[in-house]
């Protein structure tokens, strides 16, 4: 608790002084597309009697940059996400879901989030600079839902948690348009380090291609 208020009190106190310094701040918009997993041990399936298969899907949101020094800026984000994945069973057995599923079939899972990465982004190089950022994000599950091979959809939204904690890093590149408008694109692996599931451990991670358009107004 002291940690975490320590760190808010750091948060607060950067972007009070970037804004009475009267720094540049810039908006913008992303999309892009993720390729997600869920790293998670297999109590509810047959151990080593299934295959995970990584998912690809979308995000898009809101994002902010206060920048505290000419090439150091604290990058704030409102984004919704879809993460996917999917698993060829070979044995079924489940007292949550006692649906028969034939060998070979695969069971579709979507989860659907609203995150907030706070990330620290140092850019480097005097025109159109590359960047670094890294820092934590919260995320909110809205939905999960798993589909089955007869396309029947069941929501399994009470036997998850309601928020992801993790880590975020990043590359990319800004090439600009002009004086007020940047185009953005940039690879980022979020790493989840706390459980989305209240029955089994079930830690995200995705892979992120982020296109992104940022202006000053």
């Amino acid at each position: 608790m002291k940690l975490t208020k320590a760190l808010f009190i750091v948060l607060v106190s950067l972007l009070t002084n970037s804004i009475y310094a009267q720094k540049k701040i810039t908006f913008g918009i992303n999309t892009g597309l993720n390729y997600s997993s869920i790293r998670e041990s297999n109590d509810i399936i047959i151990p080593n009697e299934n295959t995970d298969d990584s998912g690809f899907a979308f995000l898009f949101g809101l994002v902010s940059n206060y920048y505290l020094s000419g090439n150091l800026s604290l990058k704030a984000e409102l984004n919704y996400e879809s993460k996917r994945e999917s698993f060829e069973i070979k044995a079924f057995q489940s007292e949550i879901d006692p649906i028969f599923i034939e060998e070979g079939n695969k069971i579709k899972t979507n989860y659907q989030f609203i995150t907030l990465p706070i990330l620290l982004k140092y850019e480097f190089g005097n025109s159109n600079p590359f960047f670094i950022n890294g820092g934590p994000f919260l995320g909110y599950l809205i939905s999960a839902k798993e589909t089955f091979p007869n396309n029947e959809i069941i929501e399994f939204s009470e036997r998850m948690t309601n928020f992801d904690f993790g880590l975020s890093f990043g590359v990319g590149k800004m090439i600009s348009l002009n004086d007020k408008n940047n185009l953005i694109i940039e690879l980022r692996n979020n790493l989840g380090l706390t459980s989305i599931s209240k029955f089994v451990s079930a830690k995200t991670n995705s892979l992120n291609l982020i296109v992104g358009w940022n202006f000053t107004l």
